[in-house]
């Protein structure tokens, strides 16, 4: 399980307060990847927001999900697609 998830605008936070964000979004990371995506899908972080873009192999079609969707996503994805995993 993740424990920091950061991304390049963090650093204009005090460092208090970004460890205590990067520490929280994390948590929601190593959550939401609790469900398996389907080998088909590839989710990768974006640097500049808390963000995902999940990427389809088989159709290159991509979304980009928000931190706060990311979890819900996942598990559909594997609900509609199955855990190929």
């Amino acid at each position: 399980m993740k424990t920091k998830h950061n991304i390049t605008t963090d650093a204009r936070m005090n460092p208090e307060l970004r460890t205590q964000v990067q520490t929280v979004r994390g948590g929601m990371v190593g959550a939401a990847e609790q469900f398996s995506l389907p080998e088909r899908f590839k989710a990768e972080p974006l640097e500049d927001r808390p963000a995902f873009t999940i990427t389809n192999s088989l159709t290159g079609r991509s979304t980009e999900v928000g931190l706060c969707n990311y979890g819900g996503v996942r598990q559909a994805l594997r609900d509609l697609f199955g855990d190929d995993q």
